[in-house]
């Protein structure tokens, strides 16, 4: 050991790296991703169960939620920034800008999904390109709308959940996310198969449930916001006022990491939705249902695939922040010991999801599928063959994906948000969706699984990639409170 890793290892109040603290903050918030996640899953599993067309519900819902993300996640990935500056500011204790930076977070959310109601009249030309059948595309479009329409709740909620964070009170998120999905699934249940006297609406009735869970989600996090410990410690209801320069702040570090999030999005959108969706015709195999199958099975084994990074997500989150405050602090040494605690909790979740992705991968999918009319039988059997085999290409990359995933929210509570960006553009270009178009028309027999072998080789390469951008030191030079 050196004289200077003595150093280190004596400045450090908390033990073990930390790992206690790292656990603290990623517990409830990991617990919230995985609220959110388990309330998409169930939420699923309602509409794959709609009849007649369960199947067909369920690609239109993925489809149509997923390309609705993929504007949503420009400006999401942006706000994410607000954890970054409300930690930076909650080290150096300048509390009332933590409020500002919200209220600025907020005005852009306002803004940004003012702008995006331009995009419900074409809906349809864009699932029109993308090429569906026609018993799939008409609720792609109406759920797509529904999405679009509700994502200035989506950001709103967003934003007020960064403030949390980033102040190190993760567990009013987690109990926030816990009353926002009893509110989505009571809304689902009714809506969807026409319980309690409510019109049974199918598809649509899991969109508005959605909708609903998100407005409760923010009604109650604005009441903490705005009351109690809160608004005395942090003048948050003073502070409600554009704040000019806390907006410029927020888009001149936010706006890469808001690239990089819809980049992200809309690779795995094409990936799933074009090339797979369209499968029969790109890659010249002869069965008419193998579009159905395929883009099933992807479908359903993505479900798992959030299973399993949306609590890493959460410990990120958590990187996020206690990188931020320990910037804030100038202790940047202990900012890197946090985030290689949050790197082996992730990587420990993730490899036992690779785990069970594994040996118990055909029974996960047909668990989900539960259709149980004798014509889907064979539709069945082919889907949960290849979904399959699709979550063992998912257990192969799970470690690297946590690697990805906790590096890339380090180096955003330092402002490292630039570089991240474009590796991620150039890859998801690349290999994402160059990789994965290639395999289709070199490799056809593979069919969808040669799409998840390039985005397996995506998801490997950026971990690495992560990983080195952070050990190489450049994020400890970053000062957003000058």
């Amino acid at each position: 050991m050196t004289q200077c890793d003595s150093l280190v290892l004596e400045s450090d109040p908390k033990p073990f790296w930390g790992v206690g603290e790292v656990l603290k903050l990623s517990i409830p918030t990991a617990l919230g991703m995985i609220n959110s996640t388990v309330m998409q899953f169930v939420d699923g599993l309602m509409v794959a169960q709609i009849r007649p067309g369960g199947a067909e519900a369920l690609s239109a819902q993925f489809s149509g939620y997923i390309l609705a993300f993929v504007p949503l996640a420009l400006m999401l990935g942006t706000l994410t920034v607000v954890n970054t500056f409300v930690a930076q500011n909650y080290g150096a204790r300048r509390l009332q800008r933590c409020s500002q930076y919200t209220w600025a977070g907020l005005v852009l959310a306002v803004a940004w999904s003012g702008l995006m109601m331009s995009l419900l009249p074409a809906a349809p030309g864009i699932f029109a390109a993308v090429g569906h059948g026609p018993a799939i595309r008409p609720l792609e479009v109406m759920y797509f709308r529904y999405m679009i329409a509700g994502q200035v709740l989506f950001l709103g909620r967003t934003v007020l959940e960064e403030f949390f964070y980033g102040t190190q009170r993760p567990a009013i998120v987690y109990v926030v996310s816990v009353a926002a999905n009893a509110v989505n699934f009571v809304a689902a249940l009714g809506l969807i198969f026409g319980h309690w006297g409510l019109p049974a609406l199918g598809l649509e009735g899991a969109a508005i449930a959605t909708l609903i869970g998100q407005a409760a989600g923010v009604v109650i996090l604005a009441a903490f916001f705005l009351g109690g410990h809160t608004r005395r410690l942090y003048d948050s209801r003073h502070q409600f006022r554009v704040h000019l320069r806390q907006i410029l702040d927020l888009l001149r570090i936010g706006w890469p990491a808001g690239f990089q999030m819809s980049f992200d999005i809309l690779g795995w959108a094409l990936c799933i939705t074009l090339l797979v969706g369209n499968i029969a015709t790109i890659g010249g195999v002869p069965s008419p249902d193998a579009g159905t199958i395929q883009l099933t099975a992807s479908t359903v084994a993505m479900r798992y695939e959030q299973l399993a990074f949306m609590p890493a997500i959460g410990i990120s989150i958590a990187a996020t922040a206690l990188v931020g405050r320990y910037i804030g602090e100038k202790k940047p040494h202990l900012a890197q010991r946090r985030v290689y605690a949050a790197l082996v909790l992730a990587v420990g979740y993730m490899g036992l999801c690779g785990l069970s992705f594994w040996f118990w991968r055909q029974g996960l999918i047909r668990f989900y599928l539960t259709l149980d009319q004798p014509s889907d039988a064979a539709l069945v059997g082919q889907i949960v063959r290849v979904g399959g085999w699709v979550l063992i290409i998912g257990a192969i990359f799970q470690v690297f994906d946590a690697t990805g995933i906790i590096f890339i929210g380090a180096l955003r509570g330092a402002g490292d948000t630039l570089w991240p960006m474009v590796v991620s553009a150039v890859l998801n270009l690349s290999i994402i969706l160059g990789g994965g178009y290639l395999m289709l028309h070199l490799f056809p027999r593979l069919e969808s699984l040669g799409v998840w072998m390039a985005c397996a080789a995506y998801v490997i390469i950026l971990g690495v990639v992560m990983l080195a951008r952070f050990r190489a030191g450049k994020w400890r030079r970053i000062n957003l409170l000058a």
